[in-house]
């Protein structure tokens, strides 16, 4: 179940689209949990010592009160609500990708949302260069405020997102309600297993498509390869890095 877990569906794209779009230095997103790890080696087998399942009971246990375990209950649920809700997003994306809408089919409204991208994918390259000419910047900023509103798109898609969470949500609630809790071991780790190999087997192909290790550095900007990045260039940064893990910690 653990297994399963650390290499869910949701887990694998969202950190492959972080990469995609950030570089290298995305990666820490998923490696945060490596520095907590020691925690973990005995957290297991003390809680088993105390006679403890959950830290919702620890809480209770240690301050002699019930508030703090229910808002500790509280918080993990609303965390689950926006990771699952996460997945979901992680899951359309995806499939919308593997649906895409021919040219031929466009409308003019969507003809012009992949235009206008690729006007902003071309005046961001030219501002993380830093060549990016003092008139072009009202247009950028003006582009990149539609991107992060999902109003630009490389593709359009014959999926449409209110359908798919309808359908996938009563897929996902149809396995639990019939199998409990055990059809979610099995699945995840299914899954898992079944993500670890898909991924190892694309590589070849990537490298094969862009030539080896020698066209990959020639397509992706160096600094892409970097695992700390720089304000201008990566949201992961190392002092955001070290942000990320203190929260990480005090989460546990």
């Amino acid at each position: 179940l653990n297994f399963g877990q650390m290499t869910d569906a949701s887990g694998a794209g969202s950190v492959s689209s972080v990469i995609y779009r950030q570089g290298v230095g995305g990666v820490w997103i998923a490696m945060q949990t490596l520095f907590m790890t020691p925690y973990y080696w005995f957290m297991n087998k003390w809680f088993r010592r105390v006679r403890l399942v959950t830290v919702g009971d620890l809480f209770e246990n240690r301050f002699g009160g019930k508030g703090l375990a229910a808002m500790f209950a509280a918080f993990n649920i609303l965390a689950a609500v926006t990771f699952i809700g996460f997945g979901y997003l992680v899951s359309c994306k995806t499939m919308e990708a593997m649906m895409v809408k021919p040219e031929s089919e466009h409308t003019v409204a969507e003809r012009q949302m992949i235009v206008d991208y690729e006007e902003y994918t071309k005046l961001q390259a030219e501002y993380q260069t830093g060549n990016l000419p003092k008139e072009k910047r009202v247009r950028y900023e003006t582009l990149r405020s539609f991107y992060n509103k999902g109003k630009l798109r490389s593709y359009i898609s014959y999926l449409h997102p209110a359908t798919f969470y309808v359908v996938y949500g009563l897929i996902v609630g149809a396995y639990i309600v019939l199998g409990g809790f055990a059809a979610a071991v099995v699945t995840d780790a299914f899954q898992a297993i079944l993500i670890v190999v898909f991924s190892f087997i694309l590589i070849p192909f990537g490298l094969s498509r862009l030539g080896g290790f020698e066209g990959l550095h020639a397509t992706v900007p160096e600094y892409m390869f970097k695992l700390f990045g720089s304000g201008a260039t990566s949201e992961y940064t190392w002092y955001s890095i070290l942000a990320i893990l203190f929260t990480s910690m005090v989460q546990i």
